[in-house]
C-alpha cells in the first residue's frame, strides 16, 4: 500500500541520503530495443493505444464473453469485488484440495496472499500455484501468464487478473506483450498461454480470479479511466525524475510510479492520498514514452484541481497561495527597484538548500514588461 504524506517525506529523505554519492543513470533499454523489435514504432503504439481504449470501453461485454468461453474450455472463473471477497474465493479453492504446498508469485500486494490458509499437514501430491495473469483474452478464452517450474508441476493453477487485464482478442497479445517487454528484461522467465484446463489423462484444474478492488472507480471519470489502459511496462517508472529521486519509498517494489500514484488517490481518497497528485513536476517524460499514449500530466492536473476544490489542503497553505496570487498580479509590486520580489520569494520559500546547489541565475536588469514598455514608448 502507498504511504501517507508524513511517511513518504521521511522515506524519501532517507533514500536521498543513501543516493548522495551514487551516480546512477536511469536504464533506458527500451530506447534501443524498440528499433530492433518494431519497424514502425509509432504505428505500433497508436495501434496498442486503440486496443486498450477499445477494451476499456467494452469492458462489461468482455467480462461476460470471457466467462462464457472459459466455461466451455473447462476453466473455472471466480469473481471478487474487494480483498475480503478475494480471500474467501482463494481459501475456498485451497480448502477444496488436500494440498501439500502452495507456490505464490504475484505482484498484487493489495491482495495479501500471504494471509491465505496454511497448507495442510497431510502429505499428498497435489500442489497449488498462484500467479499473475499478464493479459486475459475474451475471444477465445486465453490467459497469458509468466510460468516457472513450480507452475508447470502444479495440479491446481490459480491465475490472478484485475479487470484492466481484459483484452478483446488473442490477436492483440503479440503487440501488447512486445511493448511490455521493451523495458522489462524477461530473459530468465517463460510465459504460457492457457486456453483450456487440459484434455489429457492427468487433467489439471485451472481457476481465474478476476477482481476489481477499486479499479472500476476509474471508469467514473473520463480523465482517469485511461489509467486502465496501462500495460504495466514500467517505462514511466524509469523515465520519471520523481521516482528516480525518491525510489520506491512511495510504495513497494511493484507499486510505485505515475500510474500507482494516480490510482492511490481514487483507492484511498483525496484526504489521505491527495499528496501524490502533487508529486508530478510536469516534465512530460511519462507522456512522451508511454507506449499506449496515457496522458499522465492531465490526470495529475485534474487530481490537483479536485484537491483544491474539496479544500483538503491546510488553511495555512491555502492562505499562502491566496496572498501569493494577489501579490504576483500587482505589477507595481513586481517592478520595485530596490529588490526583486519574485526572486526573493522563490529563493526564500522554495529554494532553501543546505548544500547551496539550487540557485537561480542572476536576474535581468529590466523585466520583460519594462522592456516592452520602453520599446513601445509607454510609461
Amino acid at each position: 500500500m502507498l504511504l501517507k504524506e508524513t511517511e513518504l517525506k521521511q522515506n524519501a529523505a532517507a533514500y536521498a541520503d543513501q543516493q548522495k554519492n551514487i551516480s546512477s543513470v536511469a536504464p533506458q533499454i527500451f530506447l534501443n530495443r524498440k528499433k530492433e523489435i518494431f519497424s514502425d514504432y509509432e504505428l505500433a503504439t497508436r495501434r496498442a493505444a486503440y486496443y486498450r481504449w477499445k477494451s476499456t470501453e467494452s469492458l462489461d461485454k468482455l467480462l461476460i464473453a470471457f466467462e462464457a468461453n472459459a466455461i466451455k474450455a473447462g476453466i473455472k472463473v471466480l469473481w471478487a469485488v474487494d480483498v475480503a471477497q478475494a480471500h474467501l474465493e482463494l481459501n475456498a479453492v485451497v480448502n477444496k484440495f488436500q494440498q501439500s504446498k502452495i507456490h505464490i508469485h504475484t505482484c498484487y500486494n493489495e491482495l495479501e496472499t500471504e494471509k491465505l490458509n496454511q497448507p495442510s499437514s497431510i502429505n499428498t501430491k497435489n500442489k497449488i500455484s498462484i500467479c499473475d495473469a499478464i493479459f486475459v483474452a475474451a475471444e477465445p478464452a486465453t490467459v497469458a501468464c509468466f510460468s516457472d517450474k513450480n507452475f508447470y508441476e502444479s495440479d491446481v493453477k490459480i491465475l490472478l487478473a484485475s479487470v484492466d487485464k481484459l483484452i478483446s482478442s488473442v490477436n492483440e497479445l503479440e503487440l501488447l506483450m512486445s511493448l511490455q517487454s521493451l523495458q522489462k528484461s524477461n530473459s530468465g522467465e517463460s510465459f504460457s498461454l492457457i486456453t483450456s484446463a487440459g484434455h489429457n489423462s492427468q487433467r489439471q484444474d485451472v481457476y481465474v480470479l478476476i477482481f476489481d478492488n477499486g479499479r472500476s472507480k476509474l471508469l467514473e471519470s473520463q480523465t482517469e479511466r485511461q489509467m486502465l489502459h496501462c500495460i504495466d511496462c514500467g517505462i514511466c517508472q524509469v523515465v520519471c525524475p520523481v521516482t528516480e529521486s525518491i525510489g520506491i519509498t512511495g510504495g513497494n517494489e511493484n507499486n510505485y510510479g505515475p500510474p500507482s500514484y494516480i490510482r492511490a488517490v481514487f483507492d484511498g481518497g483525496q484526504r489521505e492520498y491527495g499528496h501524490y497528485a502533487g508529486l508530478c513536476n510536469m516534465c512530460g517524460k511519462c507522456n512522451v514514452h508511454c507506449p499506449v499514449h496515457i496522458d499522465f500530466k492531465n490526470s495529475f492536473l485534474h487530481l490537483r484541481h479536485e484537491n483544491v476544490q474539496q479544500k483538503h489542503r491546510s488553511q495555512k497553505e491555502r492562505l499562502f497561495y491566496m496572498v501569493w496570487r494577489k501579490t504576483m498580479l500587482k505589477r507595481e509590486f513586481m517592478n520595485w527597484k530596490t529588490v526583486n520580489p519574485l526572486r526573493y520569494a522563490v529563493e526564500t520559500l522554495f529554494l532553501k538548500s543546505k548544500t547551496g546547489i539550487r540557485k537561480l541565475p542572476e536576474p535581468a536588469t529590466k523585466s520583460f514588461n519594462q522592456m516592452w514598455r520602453d520599446k513601445m514608448g509607454m510609461k
